[in-house]
């Protein structure tokens, strides 16, 4: 560090080394004596410490909603599956549709109406021996396809969709019996499960038939 000073002769201005800091120096253009004023003996101030404010903390993720966790397990095994879009929609329908089965037995199945003084009534599917076993083994095969589903069963994927389109596919033949041999008596429980099991072993006996045909 150089320190400068002024010739009071001639008012050059030059620089000295520190280490002439105190002593007499002569001018370098006028030969004039110049006294080199010493170094500053205080100490350098120093900027006081400034407390930093606490870094704020991240806002806490909120943990998904079960719904959204339900469909990232669905498009994963879908697409472990080989689904195409067409085949993921029909599959959503044709559980839609076993699950409409299982809800159409709890309206009336058959229907009596009034005749006279005999007040008409109604027979609840779920009542019945046929809609109770229609309610069980729907229930089975839906549950079975939400096993290989969630349990990540890939291998168990068609025995679930031969499974699921062909009980579909003879409750709809039982249900049509049914529709056929009550006749007046239908009630709209029936028609309903009729039009869901038909539902049910389309969508999904297509998504069957597609699977077969990749695999030749």
């Amino acid at each position: 560090m150089a320190i400068t000073i002024t010739c009071p002769g001639c008012a050059q201005q030059c620089a000295v080394a520190d280490e002439h800091a105190g002593m007499q120096v002569s001018c370098p253009k006028c030969k004039a004596v110049i006294t080199v004023p010493p170094l500053a003996s205080a100490a350098p101030l120093t900027a006081a410490p400034v407390a930093s404010a606490p870094a704020a903390s991240p806002p806490p993720i909120a943990p998904p909603s079960p719904g959204v966790e339900i469909g990232k397990t669905l498009d994963a095994f879908f697409q472990t599956a080989g689904f195409d879009p067409l085949s993921k929609t029909l599959f959503y329908a044709g559980a839609g549709c076993l699950g409409g089965m299982m809800l159409m037995t709890f309206l009336p199945w058959v229907s009596i109406p009034s005749f006279g003084p005999i007040q008409g009534a109604s027979v609840l599917g779920i009542s019945t021996g046929m809609g109770a076993l229609h309610f069980v083994v729907t229930g089975g095969v839906l549950g079975f396809l939400a096993f290989v589903i969630f349990g990540k069963q890939s291998k168990l994927l068609d025995i679930g969709l031969w499974s699921a389109s062909g009980w579909a596919a003879l409750d709809a033949l039982w249900r049509l019996v049914d529709v056929i041999r009550l006749s007046s008596l239908n009630g709209i429980g029936l028609i309903l499960t009729l039009l869901c099991a038909l539902g049910a072993a389309a969508t999904l006996g297509f998504i069957v038939f597609q699977r077969l045909m990749k695999k030749k």
